[in-house]
């Protein structure tokens, strides 16, 4: 026979004391009970047996079901305790980068730099002017000449200086158009680039000034916004949203929209030592409460979980046992 069971030796009995005396003792001299055959008792018995099983079957898939909603629960509640934890460390990594940024911004006195900037500027495109004045071509009489063209064309006019002469004068102005040339070139790539250098200065001035609102807020006005939240002391309040479990299949979590959903003030959410008055968020207390149960709950699951598939697999043993004896016996029985 099978073994249905981690412990054969406590499976339940196929018969009890009044069906095995039936059986065994039947025929006998001085039998207190009619003679029977012992598989038809069991046969009784196997319909009552599959009854069982089926129910505990049932119950164990309840329970599998639960814990699997438990497990859930609790994975859930501790992916928001850590977010939540995670949100208020980069909050305040964020307001302390704040506050150096703000302090090396300060020390490079960026509206000076943005006005030096913007002379520079200024000159470099003064210089690409005059080297467009000198590298200007012109082949009409109305049109200006550029310095090059004319000078070239002084040196070959000049009656006073020998072929010689002339040749000399223009092979030394011919590098110096050259170098002029490649000058000319880069014109374009220098511009663009001092330009957006002014452009991130101004951008800079514009952005550690001392004014701003909550729609346009320099850094300033964002770093002391920040500070108030994270301590508690300001009146912002978040949007409501409204809560997320519903959308999950995979679990049915006991919640309402204002337990796992922050619908006061995002910050602060822990509290910061050293602030006087400072305290956990409601809605922190509630993630961390919430999370203690889950972790209650899971265990509380876990253990019936457990009694269920004992139960389960007893009546699954008792009844294939049964099952088996009584294949085994009509198996055994001599032909009539």
């Amino acid at each position: 026979m099978k073994e249905y069971s981690k412990n054969p030796s406590e499976l339940r009995p196929l018969l009890d004391h009044y069906e095995r005396d039936m059986c065994c003792n039947a025929g006998k001299s001085g039998a207190a009970v009619q003679p029977q055959d012992c598989i038809e008792v069991w046969k009784q018995k196997l319909n009552d047996a599959r009854n069982a099983m089926e129910k505990a079957a049932a119950k164990y898939d309840k329970a599998q079901k639960s814990h699997a909603n438990a497990v859930s629960w609790k994975a859930k509640l501790k992916k928001w305790k850590e977010d939540a934890e995670d949100t208020h460390d980069k909050a305040i990594d964020v307001h302390q980068e704040l506050g150096r940024f703000k302090e090396a911004v300060g020390r490079t006195n960026t509206a000076d730099t943005a006005r030096a900037v913007k002379a520079v500027l200024c000159l470099v495109k003064f210089i690409f002017d005059d080297v467009d004045d000198l590298l200007r071509v012109s082949n009409s009489v109305e049109d200006t000449k550029g310095g090059i063209q004319e000078l070239k064309q002084w040196v070959e006019c000049n009656e006073s200086l020998d072929a010689n002469k002339k040749e000399k004068a223009l092979s030394c102005i011919m590098p110096f158009e050259n170098q002029m040339k490649i000058v000319n070139v880069v014109q374009a790539d220098i511009l663009t680039k001092l330009l957006g250098i002014l452009h991130s200065a101004n951008l800079l001035v514009a952005a550690v000034e001392k004014t701003g609102t909550e729609e346009k807020g320099d850094i300033s006005w964002q770093l002391d916004d920040l500070e108030k939240r994270i301590s508690g002391k300001t009146t912002y309040t978040a949007r409501e949203r409204k809560c997320g479990c519903k959308t999950e299949t995979s679990f049915e979590p006991p919640c309402e929209s204002d337990i796992i959903n922050p619908t006061k003030h995002y910050l602060p959410i822990r509290k910061i030592e050293g602030v006087v008055g400072s305290t956990d968020s409601d809605y922190y207390c509630n993630i961390v409460s919430l999370f203690d149960k889950a972790k209650v709950k899971e265990e509380e699951s876990k253990n019936a979980l457990e009694n269920e598939e004992r139960t389960y697999n007893d009546a699954l043993a008792y009844y294939n046992g049964l099952n088996d004896a009584i294949t085994a016996a009509e198996a055994a029985k001599p032909a009539k």
